[in-house]
């Protein structure tokens, strides 16, 4: 295998660490926001558990926070080994690890697009969950108050009515028998 030499002089070395260095460590900050974000996204799925069918939020919780761990981990590692580098003393030393850390990087980078990967299909998977739970506790409306209550809060949070619309609510019984006069035709139809 073939592989076309660059000469760089010592200053496009040392500027080329410089410049690999700041991405080191912008990538561990993002690598603290996925991780951050991934505990965010737990706390706020945990809050409306309820009115979600069928959804585990632990899968995707595990993969946002080994990930944002990951590259906190090797952004660190590599920021440190790409500032020791710029120092020539120390690069013929080090030389050999760059080529483990590259198969890190590599690793990394599987690890992200696996993540963003399962990010674009939970996002399907939650809407559609959310989307049956949200019915089947809207046809609890009037029996649980508990679900009252969440789905009261959530319409207002969220300034919405009904799980599509506001003609959801046509369609289910949300007012309680015990509050009807049930010998009257007009309340009965």
């Amino acid at each position: 295998m073939a592989v076309v030499g660059i000469r760089l002089t010592e200053i496009n070395r040392l500027a080329l660490s410089k410049i690999l260095f700041v991405t080191s460590w912008l990538c561990t900050l993002l690598g603290f926001i996925l991780f951050a974000g991934g505990l965010y996204i737990k706390l706020h799925i945990e809050s409306k558990i309820r009115l979600i069918e069928g959804y585990n939020s632990n899968i995707l919780l595990i993969a946002l926070v080994v990930a944002g761990g990951f590259l906190i981990f090797i952004d660190l590692i590599g920021g440190k080994l790409i500032y020791n580098i710029g120092n020539i003393s120390r690069r013929r030393r080090l030389a050999p690890i760059l080529l483990l850390f590259l198969l890190f990087l590599a690793l990394l980078n599987l690890i992200l697009f696996s993540t963003g990967t399962m990010c674009f299909i939970h996002q399907n998977h939650l809407r559609n969950s959310f989307h049956e739970g949200l019915l089947r506790a809207m046809s609890k409306y009037s029996e649980n108050d508990t679900v009252k209550v969440e789905i009261d809060t959530l319409q207002i949070e969220f300034t919405c009515c009904g799980n599509e619309g506001y003609e959801d609510w046509f369609d289910i019984q949300w007012i309680n028998s015990i509050y009807l006069n049930l010998d009257d035709k007009r309340v009965r139809r």
